[in-house]
């Protein structure tokens, strides 16, 4: 009794998945498969038509079994592996590819940190009013060089006056310079201005 219980129960639910299964189908065979895959990109076709494969061959392999048909040596095995050698390579095709993005997103992160920190320039995900107050903004501030130029003319005027203090001391130089005034204060001596020769006119 209870072995007719339990297979009545399985009996139920497997109409009722049939049921489920029926109208599954009948959504996805309105349309053809060309027309379903038109407007697709190339990762969502190849989805879809892993996902019919598979679909169409788990149908026909449950359909044998239900027939008492051994599917070990059936050609569906076949058919069956080769669907599922698809949908894993299509796995590591998206796995790939979500490597390659985190890869250039990584070096995009790292690129805005060292912009960040080196210039004073934020990336693109920060607000556009900061991002224009720190353009608007030098990367260098003008404190970092106040009071230095000052104090370079400082220490220039006093390297100068103590070469020339030092010059002054050395006693070839004395010489020259007493010269040089006593020629500029004496006068300059003065010259006679010939008168012209005048000539006669002969009558």
């Amino acid at each position: 009794m209870d072995n007719i219980e339990n297979t009545r129960q399985f009996a139920l639910s497997l109409q009722q998945s049939a049921n489920v299964l029926d109208d599954k189908l009948d959504t996805i065979l309105k349309k053809s498969l060309n027309e379903i895959t038109e407007s697709a990109d190339p990762m969502t076709k190849i989805k879809i038509y892993n996902g019919y494969s598979y679909v169409l061959v788990s149908v026909l392999f449950a359909y044998l079994k239900s027939l008492g048909i051994k599917t070990e040596s059936h050609p569906v095995m076949k058919d069956l592996e080769r669907v599922k050698t698809y949908i894993k390579k299509l796995k590591l095709l998206e796995t790939q590819q979500e490597t390659k993005e985190e890869k250039l997103q990584k070096a995009q992160n790292e690129a805005n940190q060292f912009l960040k920190q080196s210039l004073g320039v934020h990336s693109a995900s920060i607000s556009t009013s900061s991002a224009t107050s720190d353009m608007t903004r030098p990367a260098i501030s003008q404190g970092s060089f106040k009071g230095k130029h000052t104090k370079f003319e400082n220490e220039s005027h006093s390297e100068d006056e103590g070469t020339r203090k030092k010059l002054s001391s050395i006693p070839a130089l004395k010489s020259i310079k007493s010269t040089k005034r006593s020629k500029s204060s004496s006068p300059a001596p003065s010259r006679k201005l010939k008168k012209p020769n005048r000539v006669t006119k002969k009558k």
